[in-house]
């Protein structure tokens, strides 16, 4: 993605954010941000549920991989071991051009990463949940790590559920 174009896409949404923290405050932008990160997370879902289930942690890095290198990322590769794919992304691309504007629209430079993050990693997280895989990630002060493996716990049946904390049973 050009230069001008990233800057601007992100001047669009933190002007956005700016508006909605303006007019409605701080809890309103990160319920708004939760929001969009929820349905982020069923887009992506949705886009991927025609891949066969055995398919769907590899292609969900995939899609990850793919966004990092739309914003710049060239050199984020992905890591196979076992069912598990991890994107071990050190220094996020998509970062830069909303830091870069964040005192424009009345943001600190780690405020902006913090809303950035709180899209994108819990997005990963519900869309993989929705597919049915195991999710782990990990914020660094400038990227991130995130995983996808094949669920490999059978789900339980109505019949299996109890609570763990119920007295007497074992």
């Amino acid at each position: 993605m050009d230069n001008s174009l990233k800057s601007r896409m992100a001047g669009y949404v933190l002007g956005l954010g700016q508006a909605i923290k303006e007019s409605d405050g701080q809890a309103a932008l990160k319920a708004r941000i939760r929001l969009a990160a929820e349905k982020s997370g069923e887009q992506k879902a949705g886009d991927l549920m025609s891949v066969p289930p055995a398919e769907r942690h590899q292609a969900l890095a995939e899609r990850l991989q793919n966004m990092l290198h739309d914003f710049g990322g060239t050199h984020v590769p992905i890591s196979a071991k076992g069912t598990e794919r991890t994107i071990d992304n050190p220094t996020c691309p998509c970062l830069p051009p909303f830091v870069g504007q964040a005192s424009r629209f009345g943001f600190g430079p780690d405020e902006v990463r913090r809303y950035a993050c709180m899209i994108c990693m819990p997005a990963y997280a519900k869309a993989a949940k929705l597919l049915g895989l195991q999710f782990k990630g990990t914020l660094s002060e400038n990227g991130c790590v995130m995983s996808f493996c094949k669920e490999t716990i059978l789900p339980t049946t109505e019949t299996n559920q109890r609570d763990p904390n119920e007295p007497g049973r074992s």
